[in-house]
């Protein structure tokens, strides 16, 4: 299901958590760039530490709201846990491909 407007607010308070607490170097822009709309070489090669969207709604809601980091840390996946208050939405804290040492963390 998508994250509607007031989901992806949620989501940005979420993000400036965990940037003013434990990753500090994280991206917010006011507006993220649709992955869905990038080459699949950018798509296998994307940005670490930058909030990023796929496939933007009518409504400016997202399917998809997330970002990327090298070896997340155990402090991350905690605090990610404890923020964690959007219901509805299946959170992910996975890594992005098998082969891979990028992590996506978001919203699904």
């Amino acid at each position: 299901m998508a994250l509607s407007f007031k989901t992806v607010q949620e989501a940005y308070t979420i993000f400036n958590e965990l940037q003013r607490t434990v990753v500090p170097e994280l991206d917010i822009r006011s507006y993220p760039a649709d992955m869905s709309q990038w080459s699949w070489e950018k798509k296998d090669n994307p940005p670490v530490l930058q909030v990023l969207g796929w496939d933007r709604k009518s409504d400016d809601g997202w399917e998809n709201l997330f970002f990327f980091v090298e070896d997340p840390s155990i402090e991350l996946k905690h605090k990610f846990d404890e923020l964690n208050s959007i219901k509805g939405n299946t959170s992910m804290f996975k890594k992005y491909k098998d082969n891979s040492d990028l992590w996506i963390i978001g919203w699904i």
